[in-house]
């Protein structure tokens, strides 16, 4: 499979490119095998705050919605949620760098 480039009048942005190529490469791989881990990778501090500001984002979204249902609450959610998961999807492909 040999694709060509487009060109740079209608090539996407550069960030675009970089987001589009993470997740690309992210749900094309073949899963993990049950076990399988690195033992050499680390978790970072600012890693484990990212995820906990992450969750605490979500839950403060959610405790309106699970409390009194509505259409603006779930809309208010939603919201929050895909914003949280376009800024999760561009830290994993900033993380990883450009692919050449």
């Amino acid at each position: 499979m040999n694709e060509q480039p487009l060109p740079a009048s209608v090539a996407a942005p550069a960030g675009q490119r970089v987001v589009s190529s993470a997740l690309n490469f992210w749900f094309r791989r073949p899963p993990r095998l049950h076990g399988e881990n690195n033992p050499d990778r680390t978790v970072s501090f600012l890693e484990l705050l990212y995820d906990l500001v992450f969750v605490v984002l979500i839950g403060q979204a959610a405790y309106p919605l699970a409390h009194e249902p509505s259409w603006r609450h779930l809309a208010d959610f939603a919201v929050v949620f895909f914003a949280d998961l376009v800024g999760v999807a561009k830290r994993v492909a900033l993380s990883r760098g450009p692919r050449t």
